[in-house]
């Protein structure tokens, strides 16, 4: 279980751990270059040792204290997700500044091949008073910037932020599945919780609905009130990962279901509908500007959804998604819809996955019934449409 945990704690926070070792590699190279050329004081001048080596060594010890302090950092933001941004940056950099006064006083003496007085004269000059202040700005300066970039990944995506630097005005044909998942009983909920209660409600299946998000590699395209909008590039693996990606929240809904009892006296359930095609993506807005998809497909998918109440269904896709799937998956027709705003009807399909991808407590919950030989049959009821 602990090595399970690992691993996906490695996972998860891989990118953030290989950008931290990065950044402090070459702040450490940096402020190794300000101290020889910038400042006259340095005790590296009067020990006489080889700038070159020197250089190797802090690179070396860079790479150990990026690591320490990405790994820290990962640690620190998984068991106190409430601090205030000022408060993660301050604990932060007296966390960093500790580990790397000590490591770098250990580690560059070792991969320099200095004397044990040599190393004594560094680590005396690294903690006299002036030197101290400067080391403890300068690593709260980059503590800061690596606080911002990663608070700012959490609101821009990296599709977003490419689309952001690319020229003002660009639109780029796309073709995309999009998801929207709304909650059942949304009005009811709010009724009786409250609005703080129910924002909080809101907030802890948003939770449960991004741990999914990380499992099947989704774009969080917008949160409306209740709603989740997620969207993939089209693609065999994704049309898969869609369907996964609701069964997954289930997962971690049921997972949590003493928790929802507990606080909020109710378990959520969710709906959702699946469509793809083509559609735009776009800058939108002139005093604050965001990404936008422009297309027939957003709205069949929503409109997809809203079929579910009246279906009593809590998945729906349309044949485009159907043709896309693998043959393990199997499908229900649920009928032909004119959905408003559409021209021509459209078939809606149910579908029940594999019963690998969900626990059996979920599928007792959905009450899914897994037909092996069903997939063919719906394939040639297609024809017919």
């Amino acid at each position: 279980m602990f090595r399970l945990r690992m691993n996906r704690f490695f996972r998860i926070n891989f990118k953030w751990i290989a950008i931290s070792i990065v950044t402090w590699t070459l702040s450490k190279q940096l402020f190794l270059s300000i101290k020889l050329w910038g400042l006259d004081d340095t005790v590296f001048y009067r020990a006489d040792i080889s700038v070159g080596l020197l250089f190797v060594s802090v690179l070396m010890s860079g790479i150990i204290d990026g690591f320490a302090f990405g790994l820290v950092d990962c640690l620190f933001d998984t068991y106190f997700k409430t601090t205030r941004f000022a408060g993660r940056v301050a604990a932060k950099t007296l966390v960093n500044l500790a580990i790397g006064l000590s490591l770098t006083a250990t580690l560059v003496p070792m991969f320099a091949n200095l004397s044990d007085e040599i190393a004594k004269n560094i680590v005396a000059h690294m903690m006299a008073l002036p030197n101290l202040i400067i080391l403890s700005v300068y690593m709260l300066v980059i503590t800061f910037l690596l606080q911002l970039s990663k608070a700012a990944a959490l609101w821009i995506q990296t599709n977003d932020l490419l689309q952001i630097l690319s020229l003002p005005g660009d639109a780029v044909e796309e073709d995309r599945i999009f998801m929207f998942v709304d909650m059942k009983s949304s009005t009811m909920h709010a009724e009786q919780m409250g609005a703080a209660r129910y924002s909080a409600f809101i907030r802890d299946c948003f939770v449960d609905m991004t741990k999914a998000a990380d499992r099947t590699k989704a774009e969080i395209y917008q949160y409306v009130g209740d709603e989740v909008v997620f969207t993939w590039k089209t693609s065999d693996v994704n049309f898969r990962r869609s369907i996964e990606h609701y069964y997954f929240f289930l997962q971690n809904l049921e997972a949590r279901a003493r928790y929802y009892k507990k606080h909020y006296n109710t378990i959520p359930q969710f709906k959702a509908g699946i469509h793809h095609g083509k559609v735009i993506r776009t800058q939108v807005g002139s005093l604050r500007k965001s990404i936008a998809f422009h297309g027939d497909v957003v709205n069949t998918a929503s409109r997809i959804q809203g079929k579910c109440n009246e279906l009593n269904r809590d998945l729906l896709v349309s044949t485009a998604i159907l043709d896309g799937l693998p043959e393990m998956y199997t499908a229900d027709f649920e009928g032909a819809y004119q959905l408003k705003g559409k021209n021509q009807e459209i078939n809606l399909f149910s579908i029940h996955p594999p019963a690998g991808i969900i626990s059996s407590g979920a599928a007792a919950t959905q009450k899914i019934r897994l037909h092996k030989t069903r997939m063919p049959l719906v394939k040639l009821r297609l024809n017919a449409f």
